[in-house]
């Protein structure tokens, strides 16, 4: 069966992250973007972009963008979101922040991870100032064959209308070994996490940053797939409305020897305005991110 999806365009590295003035580790990965007009009290922009670096200490970022192309300005006051929030805890590294608006709360939602094998929950009204919710979700959790995983990052959170049983929210989680596993809420707070994965990852390689998907009618899963932390793609692979069973993988935005992924794609984020399809990914080696673009005209 032949992929729903349009061909995708790389635009380059988004423009405005070249000088960041919170830039700790030269690097930045899993761009996430929220609509921030008539929403957040505190917008700069039409668009908002929470990123971090990948390394030691982290940090949840923000950027401010009035076109999803760009330019992009930073958030003056970076990180929004340190490794250390007293009393909740001291980590190593905060990461990997995924937004979420919640319209019947009037609320962002952000899920971040920190230390690897566990998710948090932070709330805001004006995107900036955030309160602490709690621990969510750990490695601990996630069992494959009995086993427990010891890694809960890269999460992403939807609604979702084909859940069952009261629930409105479901929660894509990659635990290592990489499979992504299902998580399902009434409340966006509460989780119940499915016994098995709904991706399994083949030998050697990795599934994260899981973005859910709907494309002319059929549910997709879209994330990357690294080869021994080496090589990686952006894949897309249908799932059942459920999110029980997976089915047909296609390819997505296979990565580039050249610039800007040379060889690795990851961390896909889609976002669709005025008739184009954005594909926001963090493009380049591991630990040498930085935030890239690729469009599709419908």
């Amino acid at each position: 069966m032949a992929s729903p999806f349009p061909e995708f365009v790389r635009q380059g590295v988004l423009p405005g992250f070249s000088a960041l003035k919170y830039n700790p580790s030269r690097e930045w990965i899993f761009p996430s973007i929220i609509r921030a007009e008539g929403r957040l009290s505190g917008a700069k922009g039409r668009w908002g972009m929470y990123y971090s670096p990948h390394e030691s200490p982290g940090g949840i970022c923000l950027a401010w963008a009035d076109d999803l192309a760009g330019p992009w300005r930073e958030h003056p006051d970076n990180p929004l979101i340190a490794n250390a929030w007293a009393p909740h805890y001291a980590v190593s590294h905060v990461a990997s922040p995924h937004p979420l608006w919640i319209e019947e709360e009037k609320t962002l939602f952000l899920w971040y991870h920190g230390e690897n094998d566990t998710t948090r929950l932070a709330t805001s009204t004006d995107g900036v100032h955030f309160n602490y919710e709690g621990a969510v979700m750990t490695g601990s959790q996630l069992r494959t064959d009995g086993e427990p995983s010891s890694s809960c990052y890269y999460v992403r959170v939807f609604p979702h209308d084909g859940l069952g049983g009261g629930d409105r929210y479901v929660m894509l989680a990659p635990g290592w070994p990489m499979n992504i596993y299902v998580a399902t809420s009434r409340d966006a707070r509460t989780w119940r996490i499915r016994p098995e994965p709904l991706l399994r990852h083949p030998e050697g390689k990795c599934f994260c940053s899981p973005f859910l998907w709907r494309e002319a009618g059929r549910d997709f899963v879209v994330y990357h797939c690294d080869i021994n932390n080496g090589p990686g793609n952006i894949l897309a692979t249908e799932v059942t409305p459920d999110l029980s069973r997976a089915l047909e993988t296609y390819p997505l935005l296979p990565a580039i020897a050249g610039a800007p992924d040379f060889t690795r794609a990851g961390d896909p984020y889609l976002v669709e305005n005025r008739g184009v399809l954005h594909l926001f990914y963090c493009a380049g080696e591991r630990l040498k991110g930085v935030h890239a673009l690729a469009t599709a005209r419908r």
